[in-house]
């Protein structure tokens, strides 16, 4: 046998490899390599070329060549030359990037099953500046996850991330042992070796397309689909940094400690440690020339594992999931009667909604007079046009008019699904909303039906609120204040009762071309407070003042005839009011609804605590 001591050299590395062994030239490469735990699958031979190139050996055609006809003899030594078939098929397997991750206090876990396959990758390495000695401060709950699960740019993609992570943990955990690890500092020395972008490159496993269709069919989506991302992870990295890094023991900002405690070493990542209380850095860092020892030390860009799919699978998804509410905002608003009475409560995160095309968004509002003043109120409805931003119309009602100033607030929620996903471990508040154009004309009062899916909801004792949006401004509708009741009639129907009345002429008039949005929320704690009745004043309920500003909706149960309410919202109380009608009892309301409402009469005031 002619056996030799033979160099195997690996070109076209990440990282330079050079081993030694007895190999026998006369021996067949495909015997070599069903023989040779060194030389796997992963590396191809190579037969040196007269142009001092390298030619790749095809596995297919490797039981037709020995040995000793690939091998290079260079100063008496026998050199092999070998490649990798594939360097960032190496780190797919070794760190499972085709696998979705979910976001733990401790550490990223990786999905039980595969959610896509990597066809390819963008592979750079990393030069000189790769290497970097920093501290690590944490400063909260979210931080801390954030930062120790190996994102260190808080996007709001990782901030979402976080938020899941979170609601997945347990309140025992959440607090155990919390003090020592935020608030705290990390000394680190890091060794960036290489970037791999890989987006473009990942497809969807048909296991995993199947489950989502299911996912899709089901009778409960929500349910299904937490499921789904227990086995496959709730989002996939499609960015890492690969190379090594160090941690050293932690300290509280301020805390005093000598020098060699705070090189304690605590964690290391990627590459080799000799072990016991003292790190060799230089042993360390040289062990990372082997692009063998890398491992994950950043992760960049996650997406939610359902964005991934296919665009028209995504949209049927979040379809199937439903509407929530996605943003709550309480601002303070002085008005006066010489002001506008448009409100733009835009926002950056609002504006960071609208601009998500699949979120398909609508606003509710409400106006609150803080400082509870008499024989006054306020009234709101939205303007919401494709071509400007959204906006609150606020209407003031006074019975004698008063030149002064009025301190409000104004809330308002945003209702659209929740393409983050953000929310999927949430049971509360999905709602349920529906849209009635009204485009009838010369009608001063009228009645349009609930739509029967969302009376069943109310039935159920879900609380519900309206309010009329319009698309444009004009001379003809900037002054109507466009008013509603919900009724339910003596023959059991269900209805909404609309009305609009001119604060510049103080009578009622014909309604306007606008949309009547009604919204239901779902799974919501119900409040209905009984009216309180005075002599000789309007019927109102009283309620615990507090920052979360609660909004309500007039219920009429077999009420007919009755005058048009406007229920009215101030610090401490809902109020009914009712509006003084300069017609000369000419309209069709003063004639035909008059009747105002007693201690005798069936009414109901749903009053929405807990948006949330």
């Amino acid at each position: 046998m002619s056996f030799k001591t033979v160099n195997i050299q690996i070109v076209n590395g990440l990282s330079p490899q050079c081993i030694s062994k007895e190999l026998n030239l006369e021996d067949i490469l495909s015997d070599i390599r069903n023989s040779d735990d060194d030389i796997s699958d992963k590396l191809s031979f190579l037969t040196k070329l007269s142009n001092g190139e390298h030619a790749k050996i095809e596995s297919e055609v490797e039981k037709y060549f020995r040995l000793k006809e690939i091998i290079t003899i260079d100063d008496d030594q026998y050199i092999l030359y070998l490649k990798i078939n594939s360097d960032w098929k190496f780190f797919n397997d070794n760190c499972k990037l085709e696998y979705g991750c979910t976001m733990s206090f401790d550490g990223i876990k990786k999905a039980n099953k595969r959610a896509f396959v990597m066809k390819d990758c963008e592979l750079t390495k990393i030069s000189v500046e790769g290497y970097k000695k920093a501290q690590l401060k944490f400063w909260s709950k979210d931080d801390w996850m954030m930062k120790t699960n190996l994102f260190f740019s808080g996007s709001d993609n990782v901030k979402n991330f976080v938020y899941m992570g979170l609601s997945l943990e347990s309140e025992s955990k959440k607090n155990e042992d919390f003090d020592d690890k935020v608030y705290s500092v990390y000394e680190y020395t890091e060794v960036g070796k290489a970037l791999i972008k890989f987006r473009e490159y990942i497809e969807p496993t048909e296991e995993f397309i199947k489950e989502i269709k299911d996912g899709i069919k089901s009778g409960n989506p929500k349910k299904e689909f937490r499921k789904i991302m227990k086995e496959y992870g709730q989002f996939i990295p499609t960015e890492i940094i690969l190379g090594g890094r160090v941690y050293f023991k932690g300290v509280n900002p301020g805390a005093i400690i000598s020098v060699r405690e705070s090189k304690k070493i605590m964690r290391t990542i990627g590459g080799k440690h000799l072990g016991g209380k003292t790190f060799n850095e230089k042993y360390w860092m040289e062990s990372l020339n082997d692009y063998q020892n890398w491992d994950i030390i950043e992760l960049k860009n996650p997406i939610i594992i359902f964005k991934l799919l296919p665009e028209d699978m995504y949209k049927k998804i979040i379809s199937s999931l439903g509407k929530r509410i996605l943003h709550k905002r309480q601002r303070d608003y002085s008005w006066n009667p010489g002001m506008t009475n448009i409100y733009d409560f835009i926002d950056e995160l609002l504006l960071k909604i609208v601009h998500k095309k699949d979120a398909d968004w609508d606003i509710f509002a409400t106006v609150i007079n803080v400082h509870d003043s008499k024989d006054v109120f306020f009234n709101c409805q939205i303007l919401k046009s494709g071509k400007t931003k959204p906006s609150t119309l606020i209407h003031c009602i006074q019975k004698d008019f008063q030149l002064r100033e009025y301190s409000l607030m104004i809330v308002y929620v945003v209702i659209g699904y929740d393409t983050d996903f953000k929310y999927i471990y949430s049971n509360k508040n999905k709602v349920e909303l529906r849209k009635f154009v009204y485009d009838t004309e010369n009608c001063e009062f009228d009645s349009i039906p609930l739509q029967r899916e969302l009376v069943s909801m109310i039935r159920d004792g879900n609380p519900f609120i309206g309010i009329p949006i319009l698309n444009s401004l004009n001379p003809s509708n900037e002054s109507l204040v466009i008013g509603h009741n919900f009724r339910k009639t003596s023959n059991n129907e269900f209805k909404i009762d609309l009305f609009s009345y001119c604060t510049k002429t103080h009578r009622y008039v014909n309604l306007p071309k606008f949309t009547f949005y009604t919204l239901v929320i779902l799974n919501n704690d119900v409040n209905n407070p009984p009216f309180e009745f005075i002599k000789w004043g309007n019927p109102f309920i009283n309620y615990k003042y507090s920052w979360n500003i609660p909004c309500a909706s007039l219920y009429l149960i077999n009420g007919d005839n009755y005058s048009p309410i406007f229920l009215n919202q101030s610090r401490k109380q809902f109020n009914i009011g009712y509006v003084d009608c300069k017609c000369n009892k000419t309209c069709f309301i003063c004639n035909y609804k008059t009747k105002r409402i007693s201690n005798t009469d069936q009414i109901s005031c749903t009053i929405i605590n807990n948006w949330w």
